[in-house]
């Protein structure tokens, strides 16, 4: 294998050994990697020879007794007895974008309307509170008569009853 250089004076060099040993290691170590799933699916084995010294080991050497361990080996990621699932298409994950996209606009519109909803709430347990503190303030209250459109002041009878419906409207407000 050739390269040229970037400098135009120097001449066509071949390419330095370092370069081939490095593709040579990285075969070496994806064929390790492949070959490990497949070692993950084997029996260990206790392999005891005649003196009594003991191995371990996938499958034993002659001259030794075989002995069952119980022991497997763990399968390779993604293969727990079902087929791994064929990759989607781009209609399919098209489709799925856009569902999860409807999805997050309508949960958004949900906790805008809930927090709009909580917002009036609040408001209207506010209004409620000072309602009831100026009846109980003392002060003059006026109420506008509909048929003539002339204030009317409360009485005190009135301005009990007034804080009574007072009272309501924040225990149904302030909840």
């Amino acid at each position: 294998m050739l390269y040229h250089s970037r400098d135009p004076a120097s001449a066509i060099r071949p390419v330095p050994p370092a370069m081939g040993d490095t593709v040579k290691i990285i075969l070496a170590l994806s064929m390790l990697a492949l070959s490990a799933g497949a070692w993950g699916q084997q029996k260990l084995l206790k392999c005891v020879a005649k003196g009594g010294a003991v191995t371990y080991a996938s499958t034993c050497p002659e001259g030794t007794v075989e002995q069952q361990t119980g022991i497997r080996g763990s399968a390779p990621a993604g293969s727990a007895g079902t087929p791994p699932a064929a990759p989607k298409s781009l209609v399919e994950r098209d489709a799925a974008f856009k569902k999860r996209m409807i999805e997050q606009q309508e949960a958004q519109q949900k906790d805008a309307r809930e927090s709009a909803l909580a917002a009036q709430k609040r408001e209207a347990c506010e209004n409620a509170r000072a309602y009831l503190a100026a009846v109980q303030g003392g002060q003059r209250l006026t109420r506008t008569d509909p048929k003539t459109g002339e204030r009317a002041y409360l009485n005190d009878a009135e301005r009990t009853a007034e804080e009574q419906k007072a009272r309501a409207r924040i225990a149904q407000s302030c909840n």
